[in-house]
């Protein structure tokens, strides 16, 4: 899923979603691991214009309202523990990546 952070917008995968009662208050939480981009992005990578994601090692709890959409993830076969994001699926989604292409040196 894409994520809205105080440091832009981040990828992350969704483990479980909970809410959480203060006095009369509820909040609505999720427990989330994050995504970055792989430090082993290879030239087809960058000629395909894809964008590869490696999983974090921590897990974080986040407001659920910080979540934006949900995203859909490949596993890239030729790395173990690597992702492809899936950006054909709308053209949000395509415009997202695309942004985030031209933004980001990967």
């Amino acid at each position: 899923m894409l994520i809205n952070t105080a440091q832009g917008v981040l990828f992350a995968q969704l483990i479980f979603v909970f809410s959480v009662q203060f006095l009369e208050t509820i909040y609505p939480m999720a427990l989330i691991q994050g995504l970055t981009p792989s430090a082993t992005q290879r030239q087809k990578d960058k000629d395909l214009r894809f964008l590869r994601l490696k999983k974090l090692k921590k897990t974080e709890f986040i407001f659920a309202r910080s979540i934006i959409r949900g995203a859909v993830l490949l596993p890239a076969g030729d790395t173990n523990g690597d992702y492809i994001v899936f950006d054909l699926l709308d053209c949000d989604m395509c415009m997202r990546i695309q942004e985030i292409l031209s933004s980001v040196e990967v």
